[in-house]
């Protein structure tokens, strides 16, 4: 049964059940066989044992849960309504109840509470944990630090395995009450988080109403401007935002045939600021994306160290269980499959399509109609051209370009250009 039809009340109050407290040294059971038996230790046995307990006491940090709660009104969804009309005690569908606590445990729900909260940037989800042991962690490795800076998709991959783990969402039997925990080292965070998890179920299940024209009331500002400006600039309407500022870290162009970013912005309903990339200073409550695709955008992300958004067209399909990085764009029409995995500042374009399981790495553009079948890995900075197809397994190395309408069977090694159907190999893209 489709779960579109449910209605959820989430209350946003919280109640802090309990603080969890590693237990006291005397609630460890001792494995030596004298305290199976008599209760009793020699004296090395009992020193080693109080001294591993004291251990686990001082390395384990107190935390607290909370608990949220939500219903899910039956009332609301057709297929309840018909049984009601049948037979008069109503059965709780176990099956549609269940599907609920699926999606509030996705990946796509988890993510939306990490990227309203800002947890990337909080150390209890991205950093060596707490305690002691996490503090001798933070200093070995910020010892040996190289400097390499960790990119947002790695940041996300970590937030959400320590969300996860911290997360539990369980039914109250024989109801269509869902309890939401959530366990935190802050007393405030962890009620915060729980009810930030039903506040982005209920945004989900909207959405998945078909309310996606709802307009979503952000200003974006756009670094740069390439040819696929206009697709980017129609995401940002379709989702209901406004394009409030272009700026600008290239010359306009003067070819002729090319319009330069006044005349595409004097095409738009309402004015929009030019800026130069030397003039330009993040405000509050901005939303940045970038004008222009591929390789191309590596040397701006490095420089302005800001966070991306992912504009994703309503008219595009993408499974709740694919995983999208900072700064991704997925055009109108486009099909990503399930457990999908898309690194940062990715380009899907119109009507292309992405199988299961694939793994598209940074930078690389997938154009339009292109087809990649599943469990494909598309390399760092490829090109899959126009009409261009890539069977079911295969590895395209990186920086490499398959050529428009071209048919890829076998693995394509980094650097090169492949075309033809079959694809072969025609040179190498350093040339």
């Amino acid at each position: 049964m489709s779960p579109r039809g449910l209605i959820v009340e989430s209350s946003r109050d919280h109640q802090v059940l309990h603080r969890d407290r590693p237990p006291a040294a005397s609630h460890f059971p001792c494995r030596h066989p004298l305290c199976k038996t008599l209760g009793l230790l020699n004296e090395p046995e009992f020193r080693r044992c109080i001294a591993d307990k004291a251990l686990i006491f001082v390395t384990t940090p107190s935390s607290y849960t909370a608990v949220a709660r939500m219903v899910i009104d039956s009332r609301k969804v057709p297929a309840f309504q018909q049984q009601q009309q049948a037979m008069r005690d109503l059965t709780i569908d176990t099956a549609a109840v269940a599907t609920q606590v699926e999606i509030l445990m996705s990946e796509n729900v988890s993510l939306a509470v990490i990227k309203d909260l800002k947890l990337t940037e909080d150390p209890e989800f991205v950093g060596h944990g707490a305690g002691l042991i996490g503090a001798l962690s933070h200093l070995i490795t910020s010892t040996f630090d190289s400097g390499t800076a960790v990119s947002e998709f790695e940041l996300e991959r970590r937030a959400i395995a320590a969300f996860e783990s911290r997360r539990k969402v369980t039914r109250v039997p024989l109801t269509y009450v869902m309890e939401i925990s959530f366990r935190s080292l802050d007393r405030g965070k962890a009620a915060q988080i729980a009810n930030a998890i039903g506040d982005a179920y209920i945004t989900h299940q909207r959405f998945e109403k078909g309310n996606r024209g709802m307009p979503n009331g952000k200003d974006y500002v756009v670094f740069g401007q390439g040819d696929f400006f206009g697709d980017i600039t129609d995401i940002i309407h379709c989702l209901g935002g406004r394009l409030k500022k272009l700026v600008l870290n290239v010359a306009e162009p003067t070819s002729v045939g090319r319009m330069t970013p006044k005349e595409r912005l004097s095409r738009l309903p309402y004015p929009v600021e030019i800026e130069q990339l030397t003039s330009f200073i993040p405000e509050k409550d901005e939303e940045y994306a970038l004008g222009f695709v591929g390789l191309k955008r590596e040397p701006l992300v490095r420089s302005l160290q800001l966070r991306f958004t992912r504009l994703i067209h309503p008219s595009a399909f993408v499974s709740p269980t694919a995983t999208i990085g900072g700064g991704v764009i997925i055009n109108a029409g486009a099909i990503v499959a399930p457990y999908v995995t898309i690194e940062d500042h990715v380009m899907i374009n119109r009507a292309a399509s992405v199988g299961h399981d694939t793994y598209l790495e940074q930078y690389a553009v997938v154009n339009p109609g292109a087809h990649i079948a599943g469990s494909v890995r598309i390399g760092y900075g490829s090109v899959v051209s126009i009409g261009a197809s890539v069977i079911q397994g295969r590895r395209v190395g990186k920086q490499a370009l398959i050529a428009a309408g071209a048919v890829v069977l076998e693995d394509v090694p980094d650097y090169a250009l492949v075309a033809g159907v079959p694809a072969v190999v025609k040179r190498s893209t350093k040339e």
